[in-house]
């Protein structure tokens, strides 16, 4: 059931946690919606230092791509057949992630979700962003930067399911209201290639197109690329979802004016600690908020490592 990468990256962290010890080790998997992307590896990489300082035993897995949801099932499922005793999972489609989710929490293991949560919310704890709060935060910078006035925006988004992007859709057009025209959502499917084509045809159709609102760091990096290359970057103004190396160097040079930053490096590292927690009978929040801000280039300096 799991893939030849699901089973690299499970390989690896086994590697580096230190599986040849005699004494079993408590074993948790973290579960993201891809195996790589800058994000997710900041997850990867909160995850595996917590992890290290616990002494548990952490598997990471991860599908190539966000839209194969029946893959993350799957890695799902081969986990309640491994008998982990935790899973943190980033549900890459909360409605259908949901029953394997609930299979594993009736099987005695603890499950949290990060990043995005499940329609079912049978989970212990959710541990991750307020999403609507985010999109609202999201709606504001792009009343101030259109100043209003129904200037055409164009939104692009991940994966449909994704239960943290559609909070995030309903929180930004919750804050702009009637003040701006939004043309329909178009999703990528957390594609690169895909996110530039939505771009490119958007500029073309609508030449008077005022901004871009991208809900992932796959989208905003996309979008900025189609500007520069169309000779309208810094025209035609960006907000986008996280702070990822390519998105803070875009922001610096002015493709990008505001991005909204979480916290996956903690995402990843309380989902561990979370689950620890959990395994020794504490009783867990049922939401950690791990908080978002505004990034422009006034504070840039403060989100670069």
């Amino acid at each position: 059931m799991f893939n030849r990468l699901a089973i690299a990256a499970v390989t690896v962290a086994m590697m580096l946690a230190g599986c040849g010890d005699n004494e079993k080790k408590t074993t948790v998997a973290v579960v993201g919606k891809a195996a790589g992307g800058e994000y997710w590896l900041a997850v990867k990489h909160g995850a595996e230092k917590q992890a290290a300082t616990m002494g548990v035993k952490l598997l990471y897995l991860g599908q190539p791509t966000e839209v194969d949801i029946a893959g993350q099932v799957d890695l799902v499922e081969g986990l309640i057949q491994r008998k982990v005793d935790g899973i943190a999972i980033s549900p890459a489609d909360s409605k259908a992630l949901s029953p394997v989710v609930k299979k594993a929490v009736d099987a005695g293991i603890k499950v949290v979700t990060i990043d995005s949560d499940t329609t079912a919310k049978d989970r212990l704890c959710y541990i991750g962003t307020n999403n609507e709060e985010a999109g609202r935060v999201a709606g504001e910078q792009m009343l101030k930067l259109t100043g209003g006035n129904k200037a055409k925006v164009a939104t692009i988004t991940g994966v449909i399911g994704a239960q943290n992007l559609a909070e995030r859709l309903t929180g930004f057009q919750k804050a702009v209201g009637d003040k701006l025209t939004l043309l329909n959502v178009q999703p990528d499917n957390g594609n690169k290639d895909k996110s530039m084509s939505i771009a490119e045809n958007t500029i073309t159709a609508n030449p008077d197109v005022a901004a871009f609102f991208t809900t992932t760091a796959i989208g905003g990096p996309a979008v900025a690329q189609a500007l520069t290359t169309s000779g309208k970057s810094g025209k035609i103004k960006v907000i986008s979802f996280d702070t990822t190396p390519t998105l803070l160097k875009q922001l610096k040079e002015g493709s990008v004016q505001v991005l909204i930053a979480q916290q996956p490096e903690k995402m990843g590292a309380l989902g561990v600690e979370s689950l620890m927690k959990a395994i020794k009978g504490e009783k867990l929040p049922p939401i950690i908020d791990t908080g978002v801000v505004a990034v422009t280039k006034e504070n840039v300096a403060d989100f670069e490592k």
